[in-house]
């Protein structure tokens, strides 16, 4: 119900009544019973004024929470003036809290195992936070940590952001190798990110397109056509077409064709080829979950 029940723990607490563990179980407390969803109240007002809590918000995104409570139920099931996203906006737009230690805990919350559902408030209030390019450009190592992530979400957060530190001309060239996990993800969107920063990188630094070529070519197993088409094209445009040759056959139909190779596409009849079905195959349920959790964060992936 995420009603105001942690008013009074904290008044006797104050007191010096009672004096509970600051455990994992106290942080759930404040994060479902500080104030409460309905907003009668401003939950950073309440914050300012006892610097004992403010000091505690870094254990927020320590802790993931689970069944009802957690940040994410308490804003899903909460007004946005009751949101805990609008009470950290309101808390570094005062001064309370910086944007740099709060984009940080964002960031040290990713890297935790948390579920691709609770792992998703992180990500947002990443988002809405709007980094700059020098705050993205500090905190470049751990975007690129991200990249290894589970989550499919947080994959695409991550390299997003990476493309926008290249375009800037920031990122840091000699990281190449940590995209790899982008080419290999579930999804699309992050692959195709990655291969733009490699083809800026490649452009930008000529001397290191051999290690550039290496992480390219894992684009050629991806299940998107779209992404072996443009990892094809990035090392045609590279000279490293012979990297492609031994694996052709993993190509779809349509990228071998288009790039010189033998296509198998069974024909209609007609003289005409079509694309073979994909195959389903048996998923486990965790996978399943975190598929889904990538549609819902990006569903421009058909075949996903």
């Amino acid at each position: 119900s995420f009603s105001d029940t942690f008013t009074p723990v904290r008044v006797l607490e104050r007191l010096g009544v009672t004096a509970p563990p600051r455990d994992d179980e106290y942080v759930l407390a404040v994060v479902g019973g500080l104030v409460g969803r309905h907003g009668s109240r401003s939950r950073a007002d309440v914050l300012r004024a006892d610097p004992g809590l403010l000091q505690l918000l870094p254990r927020l995104f320590e802790v993931e929470g689970g069944g009802e409570v957690s940040l994410t139920n308490v804003d899903k099931y909460s007004p946005e003036e009751a949101s805990w996203k609008l009470t950290f906006l309101e808390l570094v737009a005062a001064g309370n809290r910086s944007r740099q230690e709060v984009l940080g805990w964002c960031l040290g919350a990713l890297q935790r195992d948390f579920s691709a559902y609770r792992a998703g408030w992180y990500s947002a209030l990443y988002r809405v936070l709007e980094p700059s390019v020098d705050e993205l450009s500090e905190q470049q190592g751990v975007l690129c940590a991200l990249v290894r992530s589970d989550v499919t979400a947080t994959v695409s957060m991550a390299v997003g952001y990476l493309r926008k530190l290249s375009a800037a001309g920031r990122f840091d060239d000699t990281r190449v190798e940590t995209l790899s996990p982008a080419l290999l993800a579930r999804t699309k969107g992050p692959a195709l990110d990655a291969l733009r920063i490699l083809g800026e990188v490649a452009r930008r630094r000529p001397e290191v397109s051999a290690s550039v070529a290496e992480v390219v070519t894992l684009g050629l197993g991806h299940t998107s056509a779209d992404v072996q088409r443009a990892a094809a094209s990035l090392l045609e445009q590279m000279g490293a077409q012979s990297v492609m040759s031994p694996l052709r056959d993993q190509l779809a139909p349509s990228v071998q064709a288009e790039f010189g190779g033998v296509t198998n596409a069974p024909s209609t009849g007609d003289g005409i080829t079509v694309d073979p079905p994909h195959r389903l195959r048996d998923v486990e349920a965790v996978e399943l979950v975190e598929r889904t959790a990538g549609l819902l964060e990006s569903a421009e992936d058909p075949i996903e």
